[in-house]
């Protein structure tokens, strides 16, 4: 999965549609107290930017069942990256990179986004991607992320007492392998 390209096609999809000042006027109002503070978006006062996530991902051949917990994890990525970088093409892959790596995944009521969207997360980086195998290979037995390429043994786990972020997932695994 490409989640630069997806974003790309989305912000593309949603420019195509809307004019220069409306992108503004949804830019401004993003970075008002009021929309940060409840994790709004003014985008969706002009365009059902649903539609358009559900067009990028398709674009992409990307599959998942609509309403399944990693569809929903991925459209929420990829909506924040797009409002993030104001609705402008993302050149720089280190801004999705970190933006991706520092998604909690654990908070105060249990997992923040589903176990298959952290692998399809975890997978989209080519060095964990060495390290874990292909999507077949990949799975979660609780909180343990496991890999048959490693027979079956856990290559990291999500500490459920305390919080953490894509990044320390991918440090776990790197330091194990």
């Amino acid at each position: 999965m490409n989640i630069k390209k997806t974003t790309n096609t989305f912000i593309s999809l949603v420019n195509n549609d809307l004019n220069q000042k409306t992108i503004d006027t949804i830019n401004k109002k993003n970075k008002q107290e009021y929309y940060i503070k409840n994790r709004l978006c003014a985008s969706h006062e002009y365009i059902d930017t649903n539609m358009y996530l559900f067009k990028a991902l398709r674009l992409n051949n990307i599959n998942y069942e609509i309403n399944s917990n990693a569809f929903f994890d991925l459209c929420a990525l990829i909506h924040q990256a797009a409002i993030d970088n104001n609705f402008k093409n993302i050149q720089d892959t280190k801004f999705l990179d970190n933006k991706i790596n520092h998604l909690e995944i654990n908070g105060p009521n249990g997992l923040e986004i589903s176990r298959d969207c952290i692998i399809e997360i975890l997978l989209s980086d080519l060095q964990i991607a060495k390290i874990l195998g292909s999507r077949q290979q990949v799975y979660f037995d609780g909180m343990d992320l496991v890999s048959s390429k490693w027979d079956d043994q856990t290559i990291a786990r999500i500490n459920y007492k305390k919080p953490m972020i894509i990044k320390d997932l991918k440090n776990e695994i790197t330091k194990k392998r």
